[in-house]
């Protein structure tokens, strides 16, 4: 019996999709955003504080006021062993090597041509 070749599949064309998000209070998110993180220690173990720090829209009015302490909701609270502080503090500096190197220097190239 004789091989026969299969034939190259043509990719399908994209078809257009309506979503509609629900919004559904009952599942639970998985990633959070934070843009504001506060570290404290204590002789047993180091907290991470995770925040989501809103815009200040009105700057000329926060700095009138007497406490200029603004409140801001706490994302997630992570307590670590300090046993665990050095693996993270490496694993933190590899990620943020690798966005330099892959993202940053392609934007200051960018910046350069122009």
């Amino acid at each position: 019996m004789a091989k026969t070749k299969d034939k190259p599949q043509t990719p399908k064309k994209p078809m257009s999709v309506e979503l509609k998000a629900a919004p559904d209070h009952s599942l639970e998110i998985t990633r959070k955003y934070s843009n504001l993180v506060q570290v404290q220690n204590s002789p047993y173990d180091m907290t991470l504080l995770f925040c989501d720090m809103p815009p200040i829209y009105d700057m000329a009015e926060l700095l009138k006021r007497k406490n200029r302490e603004i409140r801001v909701p706490v994302v997630s609270e992570i307590a670590l062993p300090y046993g665990a502080v050095p693996a993270l503090i490496k694993a933190i500096q590899q990620k943020y090597d690798e966005y330099i190197n892959t993202y940053k220097k392609d934007k200051d190239a960018e910046r350069n041509d122009k």
